[in-house]
C-alpha cells in the first residue's frame, strides 16, 4: 500500500508540474509569486493524485472481477 501511494505521488508531481507550468507558467518563470493562485496550484497537484488512485482502484476491481469469472 505504501509503495502504491508513492507511485500516485510521483504521478501527481509529474503531471502537476506540467499543468502548473501551462496554467501559471508566466508567473512561475517570472518569479511573480504574489500573482499565483495557490488554491489552483494545490488543486492542480491534487487532481492527478486523485485520478491516479481512482483509476488504479477501478483497474484492480476489474481484474478481480475478471479473475472470479474465469474461475467459474
Amino acid at each position: 500500500m505504501k509503495n502504491e501511494i508513492y507511485i500516485h505521488l510521483k504521478v501527481a508531481l509529474f503531471v502537476g508540474i506540467i499543468l502548473n507550468l501551462i496554467n501559471q507558467g508566466e508567473n512561475i518563470i517570472n518569479l511573480n509569486f504574489d500573482a499565483l493562485n495557490y488554491f489552483k496550484v494545490l488543486l492542480t497537484f491534487f487532481v492527478p493524485f486523485a485520478v491516479s488512485i481512482y483509476s488504479a482502484t477501478k483497474t484492480k476491481q476489474g481484474l478481480k472481477k475478471t479473475e472470479s469469472e474465469i474461475e467459474k
